[in-house]
């Protein structure tokens, strides 16, 4: 997935030019959010934090509730640092000296929504990657004229390059029974 739409929604969501993002560790070792932001706007300062808890909690379902939260909130911290009362962060950084943009770099992480924004508070955007990314992707279609017409049904395929079972049945858990089969392909080798 491309770093490039879910970077430039950042950039131009921050008001204060200080940007958070959370990712896999992988990702957050590839800079590719980091560069990409800077590439949309070298003002902005980017606070990269990998967040290695977030993803397997995601794919065992567990989505809400104390541990979820807590896990959440221990993963953000080093991005939010101790607050106020008013939740104004003093540490690491300046009161006044907080991200007002959280990019969520990692396509599981959109289900955690709902408790990042209740740890990060209103005062801090939160942008998804995958949002801005299948959005691109729909004017690009639109752009070359092969969005779909509405008249036909519309069909999925699901395809993994991982293993299809695993991901089927976590795809399922997640997405419930109406998730289409998944077919295993190989990169470079799409057939059909």
């Amino acid at each position: 997935m491309s770093s490039r739409p879910g970077a430039s929604a950042a950039a131009l969501a921050t008001r204060n030019r200080r940007v958070g993002v959370i990712a896999t560790p992988a990702t957050i070792r590839s800079h590719a959010y980091f560069n990409a932001i800077k590439d949309e706007n070298p003002a902005v300062e980017v606070y990269e934090h990998a967040t290695p808890d977030l993803v397997p909690m995601v794919e065992a379902g567990e989505l809400s509730g104390p541990s979820a939260e807590a896990t959440v909130a221990a993963s953000l911290a080093a991005l939010l640092g101790e607050r106020d009362a008013d939740g104004e962060s003093i540490f690491p950084r300046p009161p006044g000296a907080t991200i007002d943009t959280l990019l969520l770099g990692c396509t599981h992480y959109p289900l955690l929504s709902p408790i990042i924004a209740g740890i990060v508070g209103e005062g801090v955007a939160i942008v998804d990657s995958a949002t801005a990314t299948a959005s691109a992707l729909a004017e690009l279609l639109s752009v070359n004229g092969l969005e779909g017409s509405g008249d036909e049904p519309v069909t999925h395929r699901q395809l993994t390059t991982g293993d299809a079972g695993r991901f089927g049945t976590l795809a399922g858990r997640l997405f419930g029974t109406d998730f289409p089969d998944v077919e295993s392909v190989e990169l470079g080798v799409l057939a059909g």
